[in-house]
């Protein structure tokens, strides 16, 4: 059986030269299954994101060249089913990329998907 499990994952502030990293654990109501390697059938989609630039943590309107967000998944995670990381990156205009007062900020939801062992639910 597939199972779907929406996250919002926030991205705080972050300057504007930086990348920005999230994680957050994800534990599903039953036990993935294992391919025939011995590893978790699970993985992560994006579903949608919002990143807002601020300049003195006010909103503020600005001309970005490039949002960048990457998704991965650890199924080996410690204390969880599985750990999704996001790396987001904007590409600023090159006046603004170091001046410290300005910053971006928001959130990436994700579906995190798995197959559990028939059984579960």
């Amino acid at each position: 059986m597939l199972a779907f499990l929406p996250q919002k994952i926030t991205i705080a502030p972050t300057g504007l030269d930086q990348s920005a990293v999230s994680a957050a654990g994800v534990d599903f109501p039953g036990k993935i299954r294992l391919n025939d390697r011995n590893r978790p059938i699970v993985d992560v989609a994006l579903r949608s994101f919002h990143l807002e630039v601020t300049q003195n943590g006010r909103s503020e309107d600005f001309e970005i060249g490039l949002e960048d967000i990457i998704l991965s998944i650890d199924p080996n995670a410690y204390q969880h089913d599985a750990e999704i990381t996001v790396r987001a990156q904007l590409s600023p205009r090159v006046d603004a990329r170091h001046n410290a007062s300005f910053a971006y900020r928001g959130w990436v939801e994700v579906l995190v998907i798995a197959e559990l062992e028939d059984g579960h639910r």
